[in-house]
């Protein structure tokens, strides 16, 4: 098996002006307002936090990713941060020949932790698993799937200790594949199936609940898949809601699941986000709530508000509550605009208890993801961009 070689940034952390990564760590909530918030900004040169996890010892470890939004200049790097959210170390983390793209950090026990995500080198692209002591020093790292997938996004969930599920597309033509990665003994089944949604992929994959198998998230339609990731049928979403784009599927309860997605809202030009819990029985919508429903701006022009593109549904590790991230006024290609991270928090019974925007009026915000924390609060990751008259942004 093949040997990361990481090489400690602690001492060469730079100060930026304009492209920062940024945590936000909830420390704790009360029923009907969140006290307690703090947050924590890490300056990296033109990076994005794209995984975060926290460990035994109350410590967070998240990936960065050193890109201009595109998949272009690729590096992977490692932050350890204490539980108020000040950086204790960093690794650069390097591959071989391979630039390294991070999605998703999956905490094993009490002493590692693994990174999932895409290995890139002209004309080969493979998914990439590395296994990490809590001190951040490598244990090993490989390889999976088939070399002739152009993975373009990747999700992932833990599904034992052993094994990891992983969605996305590849191109071209946004063809969506689903797997299972047996990272101990080194294997994998990747199916790419062109059954699935074409439109944008496959956005999540879960277990199913009431059967053998699986059950996919599409742009616009759900997926009940086979143990081997055959398409056995497929129901479309609640199109009435305008259920559609980007979102998360998780388990919720023995009978039904959690669904995030985009939805369009009144007037026609607004994107909202969508919650859903969904009957696991015939997939249909027991009980809906949205978030990020700013009719004032909307009347403007048109808006776009997004569920945030990696891991939007955060279950709370102390209580039946649960959160849901965001980006509020999303823009996509070049960032000109000023965004904002949006939270909602929601009890069992899906009803909202309240729901925060956290940035500021001259900056954009993007949310990647959305966790848990022990403490009942939850860690938002992902960017910002600070506007400044001499820098030509490019997406």
């Amino acid at each position: 098996m093949n040997k990361l070689t990481i090489h400690s940034l602690s001492s060469k952390i730079k100060i930026m002006k304009e492209f920062l990564i940024i945590a936000f760590l909830l420390t704790s909530f009360f029923a009907s307002a969140q006290d307690g918030f703090e947050y924590s900004i890490l300056d990296g040169d033109r990076q994005r936090m794209q995984g975060a996890g926290e460990l035994s010892n109350g410590d967070f470890v998240v990936s960065n990713s050193q890109s201009s939004l595109s998949w272009d200049e690729l590096s992977l790097s490692l932050s350890l941060l204490d539980a108020d959210g000040h950086l204790k170390d960093m690794v650069e983390v390097k591959y071989s020949d391979y630039d390294l793209a991070p999605t998703s950090i999956f905490v094993l026990n009490d002493s590692s932790f693994l990174v999932l995500g895409v290995a890139i080198k002209p004309n080969e692209t493979r998914l990439w698993v590395g296994e990490f002591l809590n001190n951040l020093e490598l244990v090993d790292a490989q390889l999976y799937g088939p070399d002739n997938i152009d993975y373009k996004f990747t999700v992932g969930h833990l599904e034992s200790d052993s094994t990891l599920l992983v969605t996305g597309w590849a191109s071209p033509s946004t063809t969506p594949y689903v797997g299972r990665i047996d990272f101990v003994n080194d294997s994998a089944y990747v199916h790419l199936n062109s059954e699935l949604s074409s439109t944008f992929g496959c956005f999540d994959i879960f277990k199913r609940i009431d059967s053998v198998g699986y059950i996919s998230l599409g742009y616009d339609e759900y997926y009940l898949l086979s143990d081997r990731f055959e398409v056995e049928s497929s129901v479309s979403k609640n199109l009435s809601l305008g259920s559609s784009g980007i979102g998360n599927l998780v388990g919720y309860t023995d009978s039904t699941y959690l669904m995030t997605s985009e939805a369009l809202f009144y007037p026609q030009d607004t994107v909202v986000i969508l919650l859903e819990e969904i009957r696991a029985s015939d997939l249909s919508v027991k009980k809906f709530e949205l978030m990020a429903l700013d009719i004032e701006s909307a009347s403007s022009g048109s808006i776009y508000n997004k569920p945030a593109d990696y891991y939007n549904i955060a279950t709370s590790k102390t209580s039946n509550d649960f959160f849901v991230g965001g980006t509020f006024h999303f823009e996509p290609g070049p960032k000109t605009k000023a965004s904002k991270f949006v939270l909602a928090k929601f009890d069992f019974n899906l009803d909202k208890i309240w729901e925060k925007q956290y940035g500021d009026d001259s900056t954009y915000y993007q949310m990647f993801g959305v966790m848990s924390t022990s403490d009942g609060g939850c860690l938002m990751y992902g960017f910002r961009v600070q506007y400044t008259k001499d820098y030509p942004f490019e997406a």
